[in-house]
């Protein structure tokens, strides 16, 4: 199975990165990785990043995610056609980058929101924020493979009130309170490889505020916890970008996770990545909120059905 390497960019808001000890182990079946596809950024980040229509399988479809009037085309971008087309024009504004439009590659933050480049949520998409990414996490070319999958609050919810099937409750739950929804994609080896899996998750997140104990507010803020593939599982600091965005009542995050599993030509087996909401006054630890299950069939994945 592959190595663990978990990679964590903390929002602007977050007090630091803790580590979620609470599963059987390191992880023979988990790891980083990448996988395919920002998919439905309508679901996983803003609609600037997910339609850019050169990104293929990496973007899903722009009608899904965020076509170009969403993302950064017309006034907004720049001028019609040349801000909203290709990889670049849907997240970065095109050639014709107005004012308020993220370039995902001047090392700037451009749409005044606190984030730069590859991790503003409008760049979730970009080509070359993706490349940099799988180079970061040791799949430097790794292509889009099999078909992703996309996940409903509903779903997520299960997946939190089904974690105690899964580990020891060492962990708190706090189901049916943040909602989550997303698109995870896939990733393969350069052929002959058929050794390694990667995924990829883009996920939009709402935590409430909460009124706590004598009334003392309470901002809670998203972190991976358990992820498990095959019988091996382990403690995730994913995710690699995140857009943390308080408002009046909520907390608004777009985020990115990678993994990358070690498989056999014939393995079929669930993957599963839980989140845990982490409060930012430390009145608590983390508790699991939500998640995903997908399956991993590596001889679909492999014959690119």
């Amino acid at each position: 199975m592959g190595t663990t390497r978990r990679i964590w960019a903390a929002s602007s808001f977050a007090l630091g990165c803790i580590a979620l000890g609470c599963s059987s182990g390191s992880g023979g079946g988990g790891g980083t990785g990448a996988s395919a596809g920002a998919g439905g950024s309508g679901a996983g980040g803003s609609g600037a990043t997910a339609g850019s229509g050169a990104l293929g399988a990496f973007a899903g479809s722009g009608a899904t995610a965020g076509s170009g009037a969403t993302a950064g085309s017309g006034a907004t971008a720049g001028s019609g056609a040349t801000a909203g087309t290709g990889a670049s024009g849907g997240a970065s504004g095109g050639t014709g980058g107005g004012t308020g439009v993220e370039n995902c590659s001047n090392n700037q933050d451009d749409d005044g929101d606190a984030y730069s480049d590859c991790d503003d949520s409008d760049c979730f998409s970009d080509a070359g924020c993706i490349g940099k990414d799988l180079s970061q996490a040791g799949m430097t070319g790794f292509t889009p493979c099999g078909k992703s999958v996309s996940f409903t609050a509903a779903d997520s919810d299960m997946i939190c009130q089904n974690y105690g099937g899964f580990f020891p409750p060492t962990l708190q739950t706090k189901c049916s309170f943040a909602t989550y929804s997303g698109t995870v994609s896939f990733l393969c080896p350069p052929a002959p490889k058929n050794d390694t899996v990667g995924l990829r998750w883009v996920v939009h997140g709402e935590v409430p505020f909460e009124t706590g104990a004598g009334g003392k507010f309470i901002i809670w803020e998203t972190l991976s916890g358990e992820y498990q593939f095959g019988s091996a599982g382990g403690s995730g600091t994913n995710p690699l970008h995140k857009y943390f965005g308080p408002s009046t009542s909520q907390v608004v995050e777009d985020f990115i996770g990678y993994d990358k599993v070690g498989v056999t030509p014939t393995t079929v087996s669930q993957y599963t990545q839980w989140f845990a909401v982490w409060d930012l006054a430390a009145t608590s630890g983390p508790q699991i909120s939500g998640g995903f299950a997908v399956e991993v069939n590596a001889a679909q994945l492999f014959g690119g059905n």
